[in-house]
């Protein structure tokens, strides 16, 4: 989040190609609105402190004290002029989705279909970002929302057995990216071709696909908390959060002490014990690497490790650049996300060094994928959440290819359909998907969190997600008959034991 701090001498600036927690409340809080990746009056380029008052957000950020003086009508001029460019920009955007021909042009119409619509970087002929083109995947298929059983107490909402498809009445620019993927021909893979977990790797300049989900459970979640992190690990969920004030929430001159590392009960969405970090510090990602709890910063540079039962304090680390995500493989390799399209690759034996071994640059079609956010290590693969978008891509972390994707935007509708999300936070632009947990299984069937496990002497993987401010959390199966979901305890890279 970047904050301007009246009475605090920490001051939060946005750097080139970053606005992960800017963006969420105003589409024109990021600069000029023109550069997608610029700080306060700086379009494109460099970083520059925003103002004490706020004046260079559009409005300031909610909660942080409201614009005066002169700036207000240069803000006006300035909203109006991002108006005009906005529905240009749309206006470009359907024309080029319409009459994509080339392989770029396919991909960015592919994005436009999974509602990504936030510029950050150089754009193509389609209005949309270069980056943003792959994001979507390939051939767009159903998402059957066939939750099992649902604790919402509110009936259950109009079943959503095409989650992923676009009206062609209200979004024919995403019905044709819909047809033009739908008709991209299937392809075949040898061994070679695949991944540990099955998972087929498209041939080099195709699109990943994109897989179907379902729902298997949903339970409660803390609504107010700003999810940057989440995982599961010893029949517990691990959540970090970030120190965004809450909409409609007391104008402060101070960051709220919110950004935090927590042991939730899955079942219950009961928060079991909580530490905070310090006002000064937006919390990013956790991971649980060996017996340690490892939590990261936006821009402080800071990080901590903790006891995983009592949450007590055990080390301090740091490293470069920012941070946005971290996962464990549960074998060698701590992987890092910083909001581009570059993931670093820490050694698990000394990852509070913060020097990376390596890093790769995550593509689709041979197009970077930006804004890399939350990460998961599931079966193998790498999972990232695509900042400002509802889709989750699956990598290939030896290589960064991207080998599928998913499309989540039908949890929104049912959250939204079943009453259960406040109109605050879900209208803020800050309530966006942010969360990937995984179990691998493999353990002994028993009780776990007082559900018994059947079908088997061990426990079956599970996944999960959740969002920055969502009040459920999802259990979900992905459709890849590729994939032996069954097996994946058994891989030495699989993700958290």
């Amino acid at each position: 989040m970047a904050y301007g701090l009246p009475s605090s001498s920490v001051t939060y600036t946005l750097t080139a190609g970053d606005d992960e927690e800017v963006g969420p409340y105003s589409p024109t809080m990021n600069g000029g609105g023109g550069g997608g990746g610029g700080s306060s009056g700086t379009g494109a380029g460099g970083a520059t402190a925003l103002p004490a008052d706020g004046s260079g957000l559009a409005g300031g950020v909610p909660g942080w004290g409201a614009p005066t003086g002169g700036g207000r009508w240069r803000r006006v001029l300035a909203a109006l002029v991002v108006g005009v460019a906005v529905v240009a920009a749309a206006a470009v955007g359907v024309g080029g989705v319409r009459h994509a021909r080339s392989a770029r042009g396919e991909a960015a119409a592919a994005a436009a279909e999974g509602g990504e619509g936030h510029t950050d970087g150089a754009t193509s002929t389609t209005g949309l970002t270069v980056a943003d083109a792959g994001v979507g995947g390939g051939s767009p298929v159903p998402a059957p929302v066939a939750g099992a059983s649902s604790p919402a107490p509110a009936p259950a909402p109009p079943a959503a057995t095409d989650t992923n498809a676009a009206d062609p009445a209200t979004d024919p620019a995403g019905a044709a990216a819909g047809a033009a993927a739908a008709a991209a021909p299937a392809f075949t893979t040898a061994a070679a071709d695949r991944l540990p977990s099955g998972a087929v790797v498209p041939p080099a300049g195709q699109l990943a696909p994109r897989f179907t989900y379902a729902i298997v459970n949903e339970t409660p979640t803390d609504e107010d908390a700003f999810t940057q992190g989440f995982f599961y690990a010893n029949d517990t969920f691990f959540i970090s959060t970030g120190n965004v004030p809450l909409p409609g929430a007391p104008q402060l001159t101070t960051p709220p002490d919110t950004s935090s590392m927590r042991r939730v009960h899955p079942a219950t969405g009961e928060v079991l014990r909580k530490v905070t970090v310090g006002s000064a510090h937006f919390g990013e990602g956790s991971t649980l690497v060996g017996d340690k709890l490892a939590m990261i910063s936006w821009k402080t540079h800071a990080a901590w490790t903790f006891d995983p039962v009592s949450l007590d304090l055990t080390g301090n680390w740091s490293y470069k650049g920012e941070g946005w995500g971290i996962a464990w493989d549960g074998d060698e390799a701590v992987y890092m996300s910083n909001g581009s399209s570059t993931i670093q690759v820490l050694h698990a034996s000394n990852y509070t060094t913060g020097l990376p071994v390596r890093t790769f640059q995550v593509t689709n079609a041979g197009m970077p994928i930006r804004r890399l956010n939350e990460l998961e290590v599931v079966c193998g693969e790498l999972w990232a959440n695509v900042w400002l978008t509802t889709i989750i891509v699956r990598i290939d972390p030896a290589t960064g290819r991207v080998v599928g994707s998913l499309d989540l935007k039908g949890l929104l509708t049912r959250m939204t359909a079943a009453g259960v999300w406040g109109k605050e936070k879900r209208l803020s632009g800050g309530a966006v998907l942010n969360g990937i947990a995984w179990d691998r299984g493999g353990r002994p069937a028993a009780a776990v969190n007082g559900t018994e496990h059947s079908g088997g002497a061990v426990t079956p993987p599970r996944l999960w997600v959740t969002g920055k401010w969502w009040p459920r959390v999802f259990e979900i199966t992905v459709d890849d008959p590729a994939v032996d979901w069954g097996g994946c305890a058994a891989l030495k890279q699989a993700g958290l034991p």
